[in-house]
């Protein structure tokens, strides 16, 4: 199945080449981590209340272009933002209680 990083690193990595672009991995993660910061805007609000919130998405969307480089699957990304989800809402969960 293609997820979000197989389209938007397809996008920046390969498919720009056929307009003679040759973006190296390292700038096409940079760039597939920031529209999957900005599309991550909707849930933190706007980027001056949550600068750090995209900031920190961003760095996770790097990982995740790595994680889908080096292991040629969707898999480890997917469970590593589960598991990010889950330790947030959890957190978000022990605020409310305590």
């Amino acid at each position: 199945t293609f997820g979000f990083f197989d389209i938007i690193l397809s996008f920046f990595f390969v498919k720009t080449r056929r307009f003679g672009l040759k973006i190296p991995f390292f700038l096409a993660a940079i760039l597939a981590s920031s529209v999957f910061s900005f599309f991550h805007l909707s849930a933190y609000g706007t980027f001056a209340s949550s600068g750090g919130a995209f900031a920190t998405a961003f760095l996770m969307g790097l990982v995740f272009c790595y994680e889908r480089k080096f292991t040629h699957s969707n898999i480890p990304g997917i469970m590593t933002h589960a598991i990010l989800n889950w330790w947030i809402a959890f957190a978000s969960l022990t605020f409310v209680i305590a």
